[in-house]
């Protein structure tokens, strides 16, 4: 084989090896299928929203009282108590909660201004926070975070004073809902 045919097989092993110039028919597309996402892409659906309610008795466990310029006073009062689930079944049944608070005792009468944060650990080790405020004969509050199965935990409830003992002592209702991630 001379070399001009030697250069000719050459070409034509060439452009068999890349395939059809662009002067061939295009081919039609085919539809692509949808990656799926990875099991790290895929995100865990939250659970339900869940409501209970039920009863927390606290006991005080330090109070200081604070006396302003104005006549106000300050009280910070921390508490320990038990929450009693209605239901035995809620998670937060039987844990034990620590709570700080601050009320604002107005010097001119007006109603007493009061807020906190509450600790709670379950009979499982795992914990979760609120943040609460004093509205009314009762409070306001709402989840912060938490650990274990109460991780990103949101949710928000009510209580109501049942009974408030002259030495701090108290029970109150609660009621809430909030949803598990």
């Amino acid at each position: 084989m001379g070399i001009r045919n030697g250069i000719i097989f050459a070409g034509l092993l060439f452009a068999f090896a890349i395939g059809p110039t662009q002067a061939a028919e295009p081919k039609a597309e085919q539809p692509t299928q949808p990656k799926a996402a990875s099991a790290a892409e895929q995100k865990p659906q939250p659970a339900p929203m869940q409501k209970g309610s039920g009863t927390v008795t606290y006991v005080p466990s330090a109070t200081e009282t604070t006396k302003l310029k104005n006549g106000s006073k300050v009280i910070r009062t921390r508490m320990k108590g038990i929450i009693i689930a209605d239901d035995p079944k809620t998670p937060f049944h039987l844990a034990g909660q620590s709570c700080g608070g601050t009320t604002i005792l107005s010097a001119k009468g007006f109603p007493p201004h009061s807020s906190g944060y509450c600790s709670t650990i379950d009979k499982d080790g795992d914990a979760w926070w609120i943040w609460w405020r004093a509205e009314g004969k009762g409070s306001v509050w709402e989840f912060i975070d938490g650990t274990g199965k109460y991780a990103d935990i949101e949710g928000k409830g009510k209580t109501a004073t049942l009974v408030r003992l002259p030495d701090g002592r108290q029970t109150l209702r609660w009621e809430g809902t909030w949803q598990l991630r």
